[in-house]
């Protein structure tokens, strides 16, 4: 997760967003992201937070500001879907341990719940129209079998910045400490998870001529409900 702390963000609940909505929203290049040699064209979903009109010599000017793009959802781990790689960036004299990690969320089983994921991937499908190119959605698994949708959550550890947590009963948990102890007592529980929706041009098989535009999820934290 490569963010600045500095720059404005707006809080959007994911489950209350709707098509009358997409007018708000764009993808913006992403200078935060560090590019790879297959890895190209990241962009970053923002949304509108105002727009005015401004009289400049004799004419008027139509101004917007855009702010990344907060979402927030709640629901529950699913089993047996977190993974983690503890890696390094930076080889040689610089080096820093950095810790990756995936997990997906779902509803919880109440109704209520229910009706808000239902909401959530059409906000998400949305969102995904508003992309240019072919666009690969990896971050919402609709896990047809399983009888509801699930969303894929990414991100990013480093080990000296002030990192990712994970809520385990009454402590957090720092991202690189995580084990499967943890994840297996915040299985069943109601969790809150912010996240930034990127997207990013890969290559087709490293073949620079053909690419698709990948959607995913950057968590931004997670806590109890």
């Amino acid at each position: 997760m490569y963010l600045i702390p500095r720059l404005r963000r707006s809080m959007v609940e994911l489950s209350a967003f709707s098509g009358q909505r997409l007018d708000t929203i764009k993808f913006d290049p992403d200078g935060l992201v560090e590019p790879s040699a297959t890895t190209t064209a990241h962009r970053v979903c923002k949304v509108l937070l105002r727009s005015s009109n401004t009289l400049l010599s004799n004419r008027r000017s139509t101004s917007a500001l855009y702010t990344l793009a907060e979402f927030e959802v709640i629901g529950q781990l699913v089993p047996n879907s977190a993974h983690f790689t503890r890696t390094t960036r930076y080889p040689g004299p610089y080096e820093v341990p950095v810790t990756k990690f995936e997990f997906s969320l779902q509803r919880r089983p109440q109704l209520a719940s229910r009706v808000q994921w239902e909401r959530i991937e059409r906000a998400l499908l949305a969102i995904a129209s508003k992309v240019p190119g072919a666009v690969v959605t990896t971050l919402y698994d609709r896990a047809e079998e399983r009888g509801a949708g699930q969303l894929v959550l990414t991100g990013e550890h480093v080990h000296l910045d002030k990192g990712l947590y994970f809520p385990v009963d009454r402590t957090e948990v720092e991202a690189e400490n995580v084990d499967d102890a943890h994840i297996q007592r915040i299985t069943n529980v109601p969790l809150r998870a912010v996240f930034m929706i990127r997207s990013r041009r890969r290559s087709v098989n490293g073949d620079s001529a053909h690419h698709v535009v990948e959607l995913y999820a950057d968590l931004v934290r997670l806590s109890h409900v």
